[in-house]
């Protein structure tokens, strides 16, 4: 897979004191190198959610541009620990076209927010996400979400990105309730491929050959 090179993301780091400082983030559309066409205007309506291990009871909600970049603030995430992030892009559902909703892709990453690894005093930390498979992955397809490794059971104890893929493995799934997140009519063709091709309100007429992988 080649890389896809993401804006930074500050992430927003906050002591046991009660004070919530405040950080931006900022994502470009990871996408465009991992499919082979794309109609752009299907993607309209476009939305991303970005996760963070610990507070998943407060998902960072942010705003898609025009240019497919997804900027927001997230504020009040704990330092002193490794913090896994799941970065997901969905699609809402569409009445017009009878499209459901559902998820075309998920970056996958982690950030170092330990005593050893944060400035003391520190309050925000850049963290640069690219597609490498070492410090983090893009998921935008059926197997790719099965080759997930689950948490204790085959991961890699001293690799963080492994940790980060197991934490993320059971909430990608949970999101929709299904082993099939990124291919909801499980006809062989993403998600993100149908949407792109105007074809995912039929859900059931498009397959891997016709899909444009």
């Amino acid at each position: 897979m080649r890389k896809i090179q993401i804006a930074l993301l500050t992430v927003m780091l906050s002591g046991c004191a009660a004070e919530q400082e405040v950080s931006s983030v900022s994502f470009e559309f990871p996408f465009h190198e991992a499919i082979t066409s794309c109609n752009w205007p299907n993607l309209e309506g476009l939305k991303a959610t970005l996760f963070v291990s610990g507070h998943l009871d407060k998902p960072c909600e942010l705003v898609v541009g025009s240019t497919y970049t997804a900027e927001g603030i997230c504020s009040g995430i704990a330092k002193g620990s490794e913090r896994y992030l799941l970065l997901a892009y969905h699609m809402p559902a569409n009445s017009t076209t009878n499209a459901p909703a559902a998820d075309i892709g998920y970056m996958v990453s982690y950030v170092d927010l330990s005593s050893g690894a944060v400035a003391p005093g520190a309050t925000n930390v850049e963290h640069q996400l690219i597609d490498n498979g070492v410090t983090a992955e893009l998921i935008n397809t059926t197997d790719g979400v099965t080759d997930l490794p689950l948490e204790g059971v085959n991961v890699v104890g001293d690799d963080p990105l492994e940790r980060a893929k197991a934490w993320s493995k059971s909430l990608i799934l949970e999101r929709q309730n299904s082993s099939t997140p990124l291919d909801i009519d499980n006809d062989d063709c993403p998600n993100l491929h149908e949407v792109c091709l105007g074809t995912y309100a039929d859900l059931d007429v498009t397959d891997s050959e016709t899909c444009g992988l």
